[in-house]
């Protein structure tokens, strides 16, 4: 997963050099835009007849934030090669710039189910079909199995409802540790969470994260959120700039502020 998080991020070739910049999130109906027809038709504008009829396909997929790496990165390079491209600076938050306005990037839906199938491969073998309907919105009973949090491995998708913003998000799975005992990190969540007595798993999860209107936030990035598994409560965990985790509980019943809906993995994966 590691691989194709990197593939996600271009590189782009700007000014002469390649930079590597992982996509902005794009959701339609998000904070930054508005219908994909806007953005369709911005990006029209910006590349001319020509050059948006050798790369139409990719955009009605990228701009529903639902495309592939390679998708994006070639109407982005697109873009970027065009006469609107030169009013943007040459480095990753221009870049990323340059993606918010034009409705460039993945949602978590698209985000995922693509690093699905490239752990795996085979859309069919899974019946998820196209990106744009994608089966991991409500992953068939006789296909997937639940997994309890503890159980959780590489590969995994968790699925969360009713955010506090009205809305759900999709993650994949991309490690799972137990805290032991007697650790800082232990301690730090006892304190947000539990007890001492607590036994803490830390989930480090992929996904496209609302980025709240803004460019430079959110996107594809890797979080990690911990689960007690004596009071099945969730906490997100966060870096400051110093190095220091942080730790900060739910508001609600499962991660990331949501309520959590389940974590589904192939039956044929015992």
């Amino acid at each position: 997963m590691n691989d194709f998080m990197a593939h996600t991020g271009g590189p782009y070739r700007v000014g002469g050099r390649d930079i590597q910049v992982a996509p902005a999130f794009r959701m339609v109906g998000g904070m930054n835009q508005g219908t994909a027809t806007e953005s369709v038709a911005r990006i029209r504008k910006a590349l001319g007849p020509d050059a948006y009829r050798r790369i139409a396909a990719d955009v009605g997929y990228v701009t529903a934030g639902k495309g592939t790496p390679d998708q994006v990165r070639r109407v982005t390079q697109a873009i970027i090669d065009s006469p609107v491209g030169g009013r943007y600076p040459t480095t990753e938050a221009g870049i990323r710039q340059l993606m918010w306005d034009h409705g460039i990037g993945m949602d978590c839906s698209g985000y995922v189910h693509h690093a699905f199938l490239a752990v795996r491969g085979g859309a069919s073998r899974f019946g998820l079909g196209d990106a744009l309907t994608s089966g991991l919105q409500s992953p068939s009973g006789s296909v997937f199995q639940r997994v309890h949090p503890r159980s959780a491995r590489p590969g995994d998708v968790i699925l969360l409802t009713n955010g506090s913003d009205g809305t759900g998000h999709k993650v994949i799975v991309y490690a799972r540790h137990e805290v032991p005992r007697g650790t800082e990190m232990h301690d730090r969540l006892a304190r947000a969470l539990g007890t001492g007595a607590s036994r803490f798993h830390l989930l480090e999860v992929d996904s496209s994260w609302g980025a709240g209107g803004r460019a430079d936030r959110g996107g594809v990035e890797r979080r990690v959120w911990a689960f007690d598994e004596v009071t099945q409560r969730w906490a997100s965990l966060e870096k400051d700039s110093r190095g220091q985790w942080h730790a900060f509980a739910s508001e609600k019943a499962g991660p990331y502020d949501h309520d959590l809906g389940g974590i589904y993995r192939p039956r044929a994966e015992q």
